[in-house]
This record gives C-alpha cells, sequence and structure tokens, in this order.
C-alpha cells in the first residue's frame, strides 16, 4: 500500500528527485507529502529531529534520512525493478565514492561560482569545475564498461546522483505565491526541466538576489550555468529556445508567435493592471473598472478562439506560451472573485475563456506550483493595505 510508503520533501528539489526516481525505477507506490523547507513542520522535525532537512523517507512507520543513503535504502529494502547499486562490492565502493565525491567537492562548486566577487575567481572555480567533469568522465567510463549509463544497461545509484544533483546547474529565484514566479515554474515543469529553487522575500532584497538581478532588483530570476535571465515572459521564451524537450511553448509559425506575444504583454500592461484599481474608492469609478475588465475579456475570447483552433489550448492540444501568460494569473484571478463576489469568466459573457480555465486549473503543472485559492486568499490578508509592489 502507497500509504506504507511516504515522502517527506519538496518538489523541485534535486536531493527530493532522487528519491522520486529511484522509488520509480524500482515500481514502488508511495505518498508524497509537500513541505515547506523553510518552515520546518512538526513532521518533519518528528521524523527527522537530528538534521531537520527534507528528504525523509518513512517505511512502515520508520524514518531513513539523507539521499543517497535513502536510496540505497530502497536498493536493499525492495527486490523488485532493477538492482542500483552494483552487486560486485568494490563497484559498489566506487559508486559510493564518487557520488560522496558530487555531493561533498564537485556541486559545491556551482555554489562557490555564484557567490564569486571577481573574475580572477570565477576563471579559477571554473577550471577546478572542468577538471572535476574530467575525473567524472575517467569514472564514468571505468563504472559503465561500454554500456551507456553508469550503472550498465540501466540506470544505477550513481546515474541518479550526479544526474539530478545537476539540477543546481539551473536556479530560480522566487516566491511561491507569484504568479509572474509561477509562469516560470510552469515552463520549466512542461519542459521536465530539474532545478533549484530559491524562495525570496521580495520584500526584502537579499544581496543574491540584487547581484542576479541588478537593474531592476525583483523576483523571478532563473540562473542558468551562472548566467541570470530576468523578467517572466523573456524567461519563458528562454526556456524554449534553450531546451528542445518537452512541448513547444510558442507557436511554430512566425506570425502565430508574433500574435502569442503581443496579447501576453496585453495582459500584463493593460488588462490584469485593471484588477488592482477595483479598489477605488468611488462607485463610479469601480463600475468603469469592471466594464473595462470585461471588454478586455472578450478580447481576449476572440484572442483564445483564433488562436486555439478549436483545440482546449491557445497552444492547441497542448499548453503553450500564451497559456501561462494568462493562467497563471487565474489563482489571484479567484482571489479576487472571492473577495468581490464578481465571476469574471464566465459562460454567459466568455464561454471560451470559463472552458479554457476550468481545463487550465486541472492541469497537473498548474496544481504543482500555484498555491490553492484559500492560501492566497491568506496571503491577500495578510498584506493588505501595505501598498507592497508586485513583482514580474
Amino acid at each position: 500500500m502507497a500509504s506504507c510508503v511516504q515522502l517527506l520533501g519538496v518538489s523541485p528539489s534535486p536531493y527530493v528527485n532522487r528519491i522520486q526516481m529511484a522509488l520509480n525505477l524500482k515500481s514502488i507506490e508511495y505518498e508524497f507529502i509537500r513541505e515547506n523547507p523553510q518552515d520546518k513542520t512538526e513532521r518533519l522535525l518528528e521524523a527527522n529531529p537530528i538534521l531537520k532537512k527534507i528528504p525523509v523517507l518513512i517505511h512502515d512507520g520508520k524514518p531513513i534520512c539523507e539521499s543517497l543513503i535513502i536510496v540505497q535504502y530502497i536498493d536493499d529494502a525492495w527486490n523488485n525493478g532493477p538492482s542500483l547499486l552494483p552487486s560486485d562490492p568494490h563497484d559498489r565502493a566506487l559508486s559510493r565514492f564518487w557520488a560522496a565525491y558530487i555531493d561533498d567537492k564537485w556541486i559545491p562548486l556551482y555554489k562557490e561560482l555564484k557567490e564569486a566577487s571577481t573574475e580572477e575567481a570565477r576563471k579559477d572555480i571554473i577550471e577546478r569545475i572542468c577538471e572535476g567533469l574530467v575525473l567524472l568522465d575517467e569514472a564514468f567510463v571505468k563504472c559503465s564498461k561500454g554500456k551507456p549509463f553508469f550503472g550498465g544497461d540501466n540506470i544505477g545509484y550513481l546515474d541518479i546522483a550526479l544526474e539530478l544533483t545537476m539540477a543546481s546547474c539551473v536556479q530560480l529565484l522566487g516566491a511561491s505565491p507569484s504568479p509572474f514566479v509561477n509562469r516560470v515554474q510552469m515552463a520549466l515543469k512542461l519542459k521536465s526541466i530539474e532545478y533549484e529553487f530559491i524562495e525570496e522575500n521580495p520584500h526584502v532584497k537579499s544581496e543574491r538576489l540584487l547581484k542576479a538581478n541588478p537593474v531592476l532588483k525583483k523576483i523571478p530570476v532563473l540562473i542558468r550555468d551562472g548566467k541570470s535571465i530576468c523578467e517572466s515572459l523573456l524567461i519563458v521564451q528562454y526556456i524554449e529556445d534553450a531546451w528542445n524537450n518537452g512541448p513547444s511553448l510558442l507557436p511554430s509559425d512566425p506570425h502565430d508567435a508574433y500574435l502569442a506575444r503581443f496579447w501576453a504583454i496585453y495582459i500584463d500592461e493593460k488588462w490584469f493592471p485593471l484588477y488592482k484599481e477595483l479598489g477605488a474608492s468611488t462607485e463610479e469609478a469601480r463600475k468603469e473598472t469592471l466594464n473595462k475588465i470585461f471588454e478586455g475579456s472578450v478580447l481576449l475570447e476572440e484572442a483564445f478562439l483564433k488562436s486555439s483552433k478549436g483545440k482546449p489550448f491557445f497552444g492547441g492540444d497542448n499548453i503553450g506560451y500564451l497559456d501561462i501568460a494568462l493562467g497563471c494569473y487565474m489563482g489571484w484571478l479567484k482571489v479576487t472573485e472571492e473577495m468581490t463576489g464578481i465571476k469574471f469568466l464566465d459562460q454567459s459573457k466568455t464561454p471560451g475563456l470559463a472552458e479554457w480555465a476550468e481545463k487550465f486549473c486541472s492541469h497537473d503543472a498548474f496544481k504543482e506550483v500555484v498555491p490553492e485559492t484559500q492560501k492566497l486568499v491568506e496571503i491577500y490578508k495578510a498584506v493588505q493595505g501595505k501598498g507592497k509592489p508586485a513583482s514580474g
């Protein structure tokens, strides 16, 4: 039963992903319990009282901690699926040695690279990273013995240790409630790109954020191999350009791609800002704002019908760039509906958009990155009246 095996973690985390991959390779059913690594729950503190961190695997009520140790435990505890560690004792020792090297020596260099203050220091760190890659290449030749993986014909312990830890080469600075951050999370999720999420307080600028985005000084920021990409829509386009895996986010036709970008700009600059004006001091001003919102919704309805061409999403059969641009506002749109009692996308005025919103919000990629409405309502009430700016 899945309830006998539980995994405390957060997605995405390269260390949690190691466990998920091992469990999937072994075809082990489990319950995933989402934890906030910055806010330790009683459940986490009870399961891991020494280190007080994720991931934690709980098997029949007994906790196992530390990602590489958990992967070894999974291989020992379940015989089904491929073996993750080699049967030869020396080969097993080599796998463990190189996994420890990756975690303790090689991957930390990427953090040093991000924090390097001089060009000389940066060059020195890059040289050490490249030296480590040469060592790992030699280890691959020895361990794989001419096969496609460190583990031979199948993915094994060292493959899991290296491949998923390399997700730290892609980092996202952001805050979970932000629709702009959610856009980037959704694009990465749809492209199956592993990354490290670094929680930032958008109202208290960290040194890390100011260094990554010194011009605009706001989230989200995607960092890939030490290089920063800023502004949510630009980041989504970058993801589309940089990775060929997963569905295309922008249409292949240049004019269709232009239209997607045009409507995304309209949403950000003209339509969604109107919702902030609903708090107008007079009823007359409020009614005028509502009229503008509904007029904009009609325009977006027409854009949806043209872009979707009878398919469920702006992007056709799959979620695309414009779906992400508009859809990641849906969480906060639901909050506005709850606070005002007004239905903004309904079947009578915008039937296409209403049906689209329902399908979009039901998609796993949306549900995994956008907080639930009630959580967003709590956040809204907590910051109401403080006049804190959004990030983009």
